[in-house]
């Protein structure tokens, strides 16, 4: 591969979580409610959570446009999952910028800020 340069566009004011502790023990009879700040217009925010309170593993991914500023994980996808310890997290996803190089069909960049929270499923 050859050398190349490439950018990634990161929001002002950065993404922030701002109910980080909602998610600490979701009671999965309830919505979980999710709300962030920052980011930049255009992109995705990524929400998923994870329950493995034995050889059982299940989870979810919600895909939300940042814009929206809050998304509340609906119940019945909360009861799919089994009670127990796992985790949450939300993740804002920048865009994709490409790049090319020498011996590369295809080729991107992206950057991340995530934030997660060990939670206990009720």
């Amino acid at each position: 591969m050859g050398a190349f340069t490439a950018t990634v566009t990161m929001s002002n004011p950065i993404f922030n979580r701002t109910n980080q502790s909602a998610a600490a023990t979701v009671d999965r009879t309830q919505g979980l409610k999710l709300t962030w700040t920052g980011s930049l217009p255009g992109t995705y925010v990524l929400i998923s959570g994870i329950s493995t309170p034995t050889a059982v593993t299940a989870g979810y991914s919600c895909r939300v446009a940042v814009e929206a500023g809050q998304f509340t994980v609906p119940s019945y996808i909360l009861l799919g999952l089994p009670a127990g310890s796992g985790g949450t997290s939300i993740q804002q996803q920048a865009t994709v910028s490409t790049f090319s190089a020498t011996g590369l069909d295809i080729a991107g960049v992206t950057g991340a800020i995530e934030h997660s929270v060990t939670t206990i499923y009720k």
